[in-house]
């Protein structure tokens, strides 16, 4: 049979954590999605023959050959072109890519992961950012990355995180509004940085904030690498040599990115909005 792990944790009283532990000491667990959730089902149950089994796991071997991670969404796909195997898995009930990913993880154990993204134990892609920095060499476009994301499994309300994720481990940078360039790309020596220290002095000697989108000049700022310097670039170094960058929206399609003067002592921008009406704004509050 099978049970929600959420009921389980309930009736049995214990913390989510203790029932993982003991799912991943035990095969005969498999985790699969229901219509309430995350449940278990014994593997036992599913009532695969041992030549189902041998059929399977010749087809994953192969598959899988010295592949260090792999996406169950791919893999899925190309077993449905397998008749015999989409057969056997569609009669067990396995149809959903969490179940599969599952399924997947029984015959080789040592694949560690999600069910969107699952690597091989101690592999350098042990995330799924890694492999975005190897498929896109170049430049990562928002919605060519959009498609992508969705294809590999995941839902597109955590692209956000996952593109903060690129820029935070430096795989890539902002180039544009919807555009990011791999940091292989782009060289940045201390010199540079130091030109660029000393541009933004200039720019903000007489400014307390800028818009990025607003800056001038910045063509004349040492090659950076391939590619010529832009807005969102000169911000991005600019936070890392001091200067406080300060995101006007969520949306990134009107972020207005600012650049604080440092001597400002602003790192937020409801900070900055509080002090714009308090010193510059003369009209009525209502």
């Amino acid at each position: 049979g099978q049970a929600s792990k959420k009921q389980i944790i309930e009736d049995l009283g214990w913390k989510g954590y203790t029932l993982e532990q003991i799912i991943a000491k035990n095969a005969e667990f498999f985790t699969i999605e229901t219509n309430d959730g995350l449940g278990i089902k014994l593997f036992s149950s599913f009532g695969f023959t041992k030549d189902e089994l041998n059929k399977i796991q010749t087809y994953l071997t192969d598959y899988i050959g010295d592949k260090e991670y792999l996406f169950p969404s791919d893999l899925m796909i190309d077993m449905e072109f397998e008749d015999e195997l989409s057969e056997i898995l569609a009669d067990r009930g396995i149809l959903k890519i969490y179940d599969f990913a599952s399924l997947i993880k029984y015959f080789n154990p040592e694949l560690r992961g999600f069910h969107q993204f699952l690597f091989i134990k101690n592999s350098y892609y042990d995330q799924f950012e890694k492999v975005v920095k190897e498929e896109f060499p170049t430049f990562l476009i928002r919605n060519e990355f959009e498609k992508y994301f969705i294809k590999k499994g995941y839902a597109l309300s955590g692209l956000p995180s996952s593109l903060g994720t690129l820029v935070e481990q430096q795989f890539f940078y902002p180039y544009t509004t919807s555009k990011y360039v791999n940091a292989k790309e782009v060289m940045i020596t201390d010199e540079i940085l130091v030109e660029l220290q000393q541009y933004l002095d200039q720019v903000l000697e007489d400014k307390e904030y800028i818009s990025a989108l607003d800056l001038t000049g910045y063509t004349n700022l040492p090659s950076s690498g391939n590619y010529e310097w832009t807005p969102h670039l000169v911000a991005h170094f600019a936070s890392k040599i001091g200067y406080t960058i300060i995101n006007t929206t969520r949306d990134y399609r009107y972020n207005k990115i600012l650049l604080m003067s440092k001597r400002l002592g602003i790192t937020q921008y409801d900070q900055l909005v509080y002090k714009v009406l308090k010193e510059e704004y003369e009209g009525n509050y209502h």
